[in-house]
């Protein structure tokens, strides 16, 4: 009795011994293969960002040329890129809405969405002194400001926006017709549109398909209100120097994704 005890407590302490290095081997395989994945998406999320960045450059070349078009690919093994509706940008005179005319007009950003274990942080990536200028939130750029906007947001996941809701303000331009000085002001919209969406390729076309002026019939000192979702911001039309002129020109970008 006692030398069966005595051989059964090796066979004890090895099983004791084996059961516990295997528990050890299975976390320390859980949380390496959790941490590989961290180190993957992480990767691949920085690399979207530099394919936003370059998705807006593409955007602001197309957008100078009517029908040019220009693509880029973005890595879509753990994340995704998609065109979303956002909220009405409109220009208002006081009570009359003077963009859009028609009320069907949609606008839509694009975003990509990161994996399920990418971390972030809310951050402006583009124009680099995003956040001095009060970005996203300010609407209205003068003719050195960017109209495009991309910034990652931590909302229910990791996100990458690129948006153009704001627009792009040229003014005290000198326009003479006959006798009549016209002090001419311009207001820029790019508004992207969805094009082609399928497949899961990542391939991103961005293509012009035109742009339209529209003259606009303001007052000298009247006041433009642009208004994107809570958010409202004001133009001034000034009327010293001659005539006021404004033209609203909308630059329309189809965005295909497949």
């Amino acid at each position: 009795m006692t030398m069966n005890r005595a051989g059964a407590s090796p066979v004890i302490s090895t099983v004791i011994v084996t059961a516990t290095l295997l528990v050890m081997l299975m976390v320390a395989s859980f949380l390496a293969a959790n941490l590989l994945a961290v180190q993957v998406e992480s990767a691949e999320f920085e690399q979207a960002k530099t394919g936003m960045l370059l998705l807006n450059e593409l955007v602001a070349d197309v957008a100078m040329r009517p029908g040019a078009a220009s693509s880029l690919r973005v890595g879509q093994r753990s994340g995704g890129i998609g065109i979303y509706e956002a909220p009405q940008l409109t220009i208002m005179n006081g009570s009359e809405t003077l963009y859009p005319t028609n009320q069907s007009t949609r606008f839509y950003v694009v975003k990509y969405r990161g994996g399920s274990m990418t971390p972030t942080a809310d951050a402006v990536l583009h124009p680099p002194n995003g956040e001095a200028l009060g970005y996203p939130a300010r609407l209205v750029v003068d003719s050195t400001g960017s109209i495009g906007c991309v910034r990652v947001e931590a909302r229910d996941g990791a996100w990458i926006v690129l948006d153009y809701m704001r627009v792009k303000v040229t003014s005290n331009t000198r326009l003479i017709l006959g006798n009549t000085t016209y002090n001419v002001t311009d207001i820029t919209v790019i508004r992207l549109v969805p094009g082609t969406l399928e497949g899961s390729g990542g391939t991103v076309t961005v293509r012009n398909t035109g742009y339209s002026t529209h003259p606009l019939t303001v007052k000298p000192g009247s006041t433009l209100t642009v208004q994107v979702g809570g958010a409202s911001e004001q133009i001034y039309i000034s009327g010293s120097g001659g005539t006021p002129l404004v033209r609203l020109i909308e630059v329309a970008i189809e965005v295909s994704i497949g």
